[in-house]
């Protein structure tokens, strides 16, 4: 409990001793914010007084001069035993001079100092400390620092203080004045206002596949995330419906083609089930089936080889070699068992060879038995 002393000449020529003390601090919004101030008041001689008084509080500045901030009429006010209590800006301000309005009003960003006047039948003047001292405010007033934390549909009109803070009823968002300006209390805390240029408190994500690339746009509050189907002149999605790609295209792992058509193909090591091909270049392909137009192979190995013309370094057939159209092989053809209707070779070495008719210029053979040789 905090004690002062204050002398002050009356008609009744009484001295006052005033005790002093803060307790609770309270606030409900939008209710304004207030300070319980409880004293004790005796006459000179010690006696606890009671009844009726009026009772005004001022804040200051200042411990000595300084600015009166803050004047408070608390009205008649009941003195029972010496004791009494006062809600400081329960009323507010009613000096005209001063800044303030309400209690809230004030920083509490400085040390503030108050005195207590009573009105008749006590008449105790403005009372002060010995020495003409202010009482100094203790810490639980300076809770009402927090009372910013009220209801309003803007800013406009609230106190500019350090540290007020006030939620907008109209965009759903929590306030903090800075010193400078309102900053909203959004996306992650205080550490973001916008996001992508946006600063809307409430913000929406949406997909498209406009355009040639992947893009982000924002606009109002919205924010659009575009993936177009890729294509020859597009980045994109690759999805189940038919697409052309441009570009070269590696692949390090198993491939997997079914039913596919290829323009020209390069590929170190191929294995397939069924392709079709209007231009093939390989260094090794194995095949169950090939249909070509035009292969050309530095060595392959195939079961089945259907095409129009088959062309290469060197053709090995496995199984069966079937040229539906011209079969011209321009290097060395290695057949294990080859049955064709007409042939025509520059040189033929076979250790089993049957035709029915065959145009050979050189022929050699081991064992070779022919219908008609020309």
């Amino acid at each position: 409990m905090l004690h002062f002393l204050a002398q002050k000449q009356t008609s009744l020529k009484i001295l006052f001793i005033l005790l002093l003390g803060w307790t609770t601090f309270a606030f409900a919004a939008p209710t304004p914010a207030f300070i319980n101030y409880q004293g004790y008041i005796t006459n000179g001689s010690g006696v606890a007084q009671s009844g009726p008084a009026s009772v005004t509080i001022r804040i200051y500045n200042a411990q000595t001069g300084g600015t009166l901030l803050f004047e408070e009429n608390e009205g008649t006010v009941t003195i029972a035993n010496g004791y009494f209590s006062v809600p400081i800006g329960k009323v507010g301000d009613v000096n005209v001079s001063t800044a303030a309005v309400s209690l809230s009003d004030l920083a509490f960003d400085t040390a503030y100092y108050t005195t207590v006047e009573i009105g008749a039948p006590f008449n105790t003047g403005e009372m002060t400390l010995a020495g003409g001292l202010r009482t100094e405010m203790g810490v639980v007033p300076f809770a009402t620092v927090s009372y910013g934390a009220l209801t309003s549909t803007s800013s406009a009109g609230l106190t500019t203080a350090k540290g007020k803070m006030y939620f907008d009823t109209t965009s759903n968002q929590l306030y903090v004045y800075n010193g400078t300006s309102w900053n909203a209390l959004g996306i992650a805390g205080a550490g973001i206002t916008s996001f992508n240029g946006l600063s809307g408190t409430s913000q929406f994500f949406t997909v498209d596949g406009a355009g040639n690339d992947i893009l982000i746009t924002s606009t109002g509050t919205t924010h659009t995330l575009s993936i177009p189907n890729a294509g020859l002149s597009a980045r994109g999605v690759v999805t189940t419906s038919t697409q052309s790609f441009a570009g070269d295209k590696t692949f390090t792992g198993v491939t997997t083609l079914s039913t596919t058509t290829i323009a020209n193909l390069t590929a170190a090591n191929l294995s397939a089930s069924n392709v079709s091909f209007t231009g093939l270049t390989t260094t090794n392909a194995t095949s169950s089936n090939l249909f070509a137009t035009t292969f050309n192979a530095i060595s392959a190995g195939i079961s089945s080889l259907t095409g129009s013309s088959v062309t290469g370094g060197t053709v090995t057939a496995t199984s069966s070699l079937v040229s539906n159209g011209s079969l011209s092989v321009t290097g060395q053809t290695v057949l294990g068992n080859a049955s064709t209707t007409n042939l025509t070779t520059g040189n033929l070495v076979a250790t089993n060879s049957t035709s029915t008719n065959g145009f050979f210029s050189s022929l050699l053979a081991t064992l070779a038995s022919f219908t008609d040789l020309l």
